[in-house]
């Protein structure tokens, strides 16, 4: 078998602003009840709202969407479809010793990083290739591609806000 086309569509943008909205997404992010997540594999997460009820009020989450809604729709319109579905939404906090192993999101067509906390070299590590992230970066990429956290080796937290997406085509007649 041969790799027709190794490009894939993956996306890097700064939220303007971030520093603002990170000191809020902070304050709320932390309204919720400390909740670590351990799969006791190769999974740990200092706190998380990943597993908490789907209806428990997110007021951070209320509070990013309408920040990262227009960088939603940019990737939209440059994809060429017509609309984006945000399919799940979570935070997770990594202090020092804690990671998330090797995975990747077949939930959704593409997934989203936000780095609200980012240590220097910290960012997202995919298989095969790495991309530079700081504090403000949203990544966009394909759900597919394995992806992990590696341990947080810094004396510093992690956090990141993640959601994915589907986006409807609609051909022109």
């Amino acid at each position: 078998m041969k790799i027709i086309k190794k490009e894939l569509p993956i996306f890097k943008t700064k939220i303007e602003n971030s520093k603002r909205v990170n000191k809020e997404l902070l304050y709320l992010i932390n309204l919720i009840p400390k909740n670590p997540y351990d799969n006791k594999d190769s999974t740990f997460v200092s706190h998380t709202d990943y597993d908490l009820p789907k209806k428990m009020k997110r007021e951070w989450w209320d509070y990013f969407l309408n920040i990262v809604g227009p960088y939603v729709d940019k990737i939209t319109k440059q994809l060429d479809c017509k609309q984006c579905d945000i399919i799940d939404y979570w935070f997770q906090q990594y202090t020092p010793g804690s990671s998330h192993g090797w995975h990747n999101h077949m939930h959704s067509q593409f997934s989203n990083v936000y780095y609200v906390e980012c240590p220097k070299n910290n960012g997202t590590e995919f298989k095969d290739f790495n991309i530079d992230c700081e504090e403000g970066d949203l990544i966009t990429f394909p759900s597919f591609l394995i992806h992990r956290s590696k341990e947080n080796k810094e004396n510093l937290r992690k956090t990141i806000i993640s959601f994915g997406c589907d986006f409807l085509f609609t051909p022109v007649k």
